[in-house]
């Protein structure tokens, strides 16, 4: 088996299909690929969608995702993980071809992050922001480029003798891998990580750590994944509250734990993480932002960046008071 393409799903009807087709409609050979789907107890049709595109199923009775990575991690047979969203779809036939080929002509990489984020279709107010930024504070510290391209954000670490590798150096932005199509060497984790690559926060953390110590991975041009966006404003405010929880409640057991990781590195963004306190409470500096998000990108959505800037700085607030008082407030289900 080569690839495990790892799913953790919870009700995803609407978009696991598009996901599903896209990796069946792959040139690669079928017989070399695994689909997992771990779910959370979905009450749609998930399962028989999934059941449809004969994956294996493995249940997750923590339901959130850091747990399903886990289970999928552990469950894989193939020598490389794939972690891809329900709501994530490759863009092209060829990309595990491609992808194959890359890692056969340059086997010091052991990991690759996708090119670009590309939404196929968007509805809802915070469709667009979100699939640019991510989320606020992401957009904040790591000045993640409004193209939403790799290449572009992490241009300074482009080899140029290596086509579609990133060399990083200590002062270096290193890609957060964590889903939307990230593929990571299993069997490389097994041998540098024997103790601990079947835990929750290797699981999350995967790719950073390979990055770490390899000091590259790969970014093939092409290499794009669709993302299904569906985000209204309720909707988004419930995602920046399930990342504000997971960052102080459930960071050692989350993605979370690699961007600590990238940001208690010694570059810019270990102080732009402090510095976000005063961006935010600063008030005009986010809306400065927004309006010029919202110009650039002719799009008027985009100058709600402020709004989202000051819920995520109050929900710190009040995360980090329940923690100081003891109430845990931990995720117990999906964002």
């Amino acid at each position: 088996m080569i690839f495990s393409i790892i799913m953790p799903s919870y009700n995803a009807e609407n978009t696991i299909e598009m996901a599903l087709k896209s990796i069946k409609e792959q040139d690669f050979d079928q017989s070399l690929i695994e689909i997992i789907v771990i779910d959370g107890g979905s009450k749609d049709r998930t399962l028989e969608i999934a059941s449809k595109y004969n994956c294996i199923i493995l249940d997750n009775p923590e339901r959130l995702p850091e747990p399903a990575k886990k289970i999928g991690i552990e469950a894989a047979k193939g020598k490389y993980i794939i972690e891809l969203d329900t709501d994530n779809a490759f863009c092209s036939h060829d990309q595990l071809s491609k992808r194959y080929a890359f890692l056969k002509k340059n086997p010091d990489i052991h990991g690759i992050v996708q090119n670009r984020l590309l939404a196929k279709w968007r509805t809802g107010i915070a469709s667009r922001y979100a699939n640019l930024y991510g989320d606020p504070f992401s957009k904040f510290v790591y000045r993640i480029d409004v193209k939403g391209k790799a290449t572009v954000t992490y241009q300074e670490s482009m080899s140029l003798d290596r086509p579609g590798v990133l060399e990083f150096k200590s002062t270096s932005k290193i890609p957060i891998g964590d889903g939307n199509g990230v593929l990571f060497d299993l069997d490389w984790c097994k041998e540098n990580y024997p103790d601990t690559w079947n835990t929750k926060n290797f699981a999350c953390t995967a790719f950073d750590k390979i990055c770490s110590i390899t000091h590259n991975c790969g970014c093939i041009e092409g290499d794009d994944i669709y993302h299904y966006s569906k985000t209204d404003f309720k909707t988004y405010l419930a995602k920046l509250r399930f990342r504000v929880i997971n960052n102080i409640f459930n960071v050692e057991e989350s993605g979370y734990s690699a961007r600590k990781t990238n940001t208690d590195s010694k570059n810019a963004a270990s102080l732009r993480k402090y510095l976000f306190v005063i961006y935010a409470f600063s008030l005009i500096l986010p809306l400065i932002d927004g309006i010029y998000c919202a110009f650039k990108n002719k799009d008027i959505t985009l100058i709600l960046h402020a709004v989202y800037v000051y819920y995520t700085m109050i929900y710190i607030v009040y995360c980090m008071i329940c923690k100081k008082l003891g109430i845990d407030k931990s995720n117990r289900k999906y964002g």
